[in-house]
């Protein structure tokens, strides 16, 4: 059977291109990227209402890409951090590094990974998962503490094989 709705919220009513969305753990906020042509951000909105609030807007340095083909972003279990992409402007996949962020309120960003994109927490937040881009070689899927450290590559890089969005 086809799923029903009782209830659709449209939660963005902007001129930008909403992607990649994420539901905080206790279903009060939202994290999505949104695309305003001239650059990427990341933004937070409050499913009760309230205008969303752009986390990356005010960085100069720290760009999030406008395309999003290896991972969108991720909000840790207990909903205190944001993870996402960024690099410097038009960046190659291999520029990116993933940071995080405060959420849902924001403050200064810190980088987790360097090289990693696509990444997730573990359900209990201990663990991340991530992609380390290949180009036409393949990308490798890495395993990581919390904080990026003790990585070790689960699937390599082997014959174009690419490994995007991993959960």
């Amino acid at each position: 059977d086809a799923p029903t709705f009782t209830r659709v919220t449209k939660f963005a009513a902007t001129d930008a291109t909403e992607f990649a969305p994420a539901l905080s753990p206790d279903g009060k906020w939202i994290a999505y990227l949104a695309d305003s042509g001239t650059r990427s951000d990341v933004w937070v909105k409050f499913l009760t209402g309230g205008e969303a609030m752009n986390l990356t807007g005010g960085l100069a340095d720290l760009f999030p890409p406008r395309r999003n083909d290896i991972g969108g972003l991720d909000i840790s279990p207990d909903g205190s951090q944001v993870l996402f992409v960024a690099g410097p402007p038009e960046a190659t996949p291999a520029q990116l590094s993933t940071y995080v962020i405060g959420a849902p309120l924001g403050g200064a960003p810190r980088k987790l990974i360097v090289g990693g994109v696509g990444a997730r927490w573990s359900p209990d937040g201990t663990r991340l998962v991530y992609v380390t881009p290949g180009g036409s070689a393949g990308d490798s899927l890495v395993v990581a503490d919390a904080e990026g450290g003790n990585a070790h590559v689960v699937v390599p890089v082997s014959g174009g094989v690419h490994a995007h969005w991993p959960a």
